[in-house]
């Protein structure tokens, strides 16, 4: 399925960085675990209609991770 709108407020934080929770869900929720920024994007990019947006909150010490793992997805960064 395609979307022409993606919203998302993905993990914060790699492993290693940030507290993770004792919690696993929480864990998950906050840390990527289990994927990183690459996959997210590619899994974003893969799932828009052409022409589609995501919108994508994060904090700013990602971003330059963001701009490195994502300079071929052809996303369009706002501040």
């Amino acid at each position: 399925r395609k979307y022409e709108l993606i919203v998302s407020n993905p993990p914060y934080y790699l492993p290693g960085r940030g507290q993770l929770s004792p919690d696993p869900v929480r864990a998950n929720c906050r840390s990527f675990l289990v994927d990183d920024w690459r996959t997210f994007g590619e899994k974003c990019r893969s799932a828009l209609l052409p022409g589609g947006t995501g919108w994508f909150v994060t904090l700013s010490e990602n971003l330059p991770y963001i701009r490195t793992e994502w300079k071929d997805l052809s996303f369009t960064e706002l501040n």
